[in-house]
């Protein structure tokens, strides 16, 4: 099944590279290759291949994504994309990616324009906020609809901390196109906080620090004005959130709220657990988001 695999990924790299909708308006022709990823494959386990894919969405800026794709199934899969909390990398959502794949889904982990100082996407930390990594993902997951690897009718989308918070309002805006939703310890509470601690627009300082990272003043205009749950709500697929109980920057209550919001929701509290899950909390999480995939898919 191996010696598939870079065919099958090449045939991402034609798809991706196309705006939504572009074969049908070429009349079955490919358009131009702009925004085109470009792959070399990674790694190559029993059960999948890695791949790194570059995407190029808004201003030149290049987006650095992992595709997992499982060695079985296809020719289009159930498909996962994922997105890392503040100032990570999508290394935080390797395990997550890795047990995905193992059992018969692709997901796709990237790095946020300006994500973190490690990230290896383009973009400053300072021009970096809530809404443009929203932006990003939807680009991704455009670039994934417009592939023939993926099951258009079985994508989800997966977040944490504030990755969560974007995952959560890409969906509501996408409803459409997302079959089911998972948030791990989403920071909900991101617009409330910026709002406790600036007043309006004009309060906030060229250049603050969160967590010793540099954000601009956009990453707190942009969601002064934000109401999370009343967005997020837009979405009425099933949701699984997975918290942890010892969670202390972002409390539990932020997930017990949402899944109130939402119309179709299950919370899974891990006891103990803080916030990032590792080692059996982890082992566990990632159980939790294969089971519920596989019942929602």
């Amino acid at each position: 099944m191996k010696r598939i695999v870079p065919i099958l990924l090449t045939a991402l790299v034609l798809c991706a590279a196309l705006p939504i909708g572009a074969l049908a308006e070429n009349g079955g022709q490919a358009a131009p290759a702009i925004n085109a990823p470009m792959l070399n494959i990674l790694e190559e386990r029993e059960a999948y291949t890695v791949c790194e894919l570059s995407f190029f969405p808004r201003n030149g800026l290049n987006i650095y994504a992992e595709l997992y794709l499982p060695n079985e199934g296809g020719p289009a899969y159930p498909t996962v994309l994922l997105a890392h909390g503040f100032a990570g990398t999508l290394r935080n959502m390797e395990p997550y990616a890795q047990a995905l794949a193992e059992n018969g889904f692709a997901a796709c982990v990237f790095d946020f324009c300006g994500g973190s100082n490690d990230s290896r996407s383009d973009g400053d930390t300072r021009q970096m906020s809530v809404l443009t990594e929203v932006g990003d993902m939807g680009f991704v997951l455009d670039s994934l609809l417009a592939s023939d690897l993926v099951d258009k009718d079985r994508l989800y989308l997966m977040g944490e901390s504030q990755g969560g918070l974007v995952a959560a309002l890409l969906a509501a805006q996408r409803a459409e196109d997302v079959r089911a939703l998972v948030l791990l310890y989403p920071a909900l509470a991101i617009p409330e906080n910026a709002r406790a601690q600036y007043a309006d627009a004009a309060s906030v300082p060229e250049t603050a620090y969160v967590f010793g990272t540099a954000v601009g003043r956009v990453y707190y205009t942009d969601v002064l004005e934000l109401d999370a749950y009343a967005e997020i709500a837009a979405f009425t697929g099933p949701v699984l959130l997975i918290h942890g109980s010892a969670d202390i920057i972002v409390p539990l209550s932020c997930s017990q709220r949402a899944a109130e919001v939402y119309a179709d929701a299950e919370l899974t509290v891990l006891d103990g657990a803080g916030h990032g899950f590792y080692d059996e909390a982890c082992a566990s999480a990632a159980s939790e988001v294969v089971a519920f995939l596989r019942e929602a898919r």
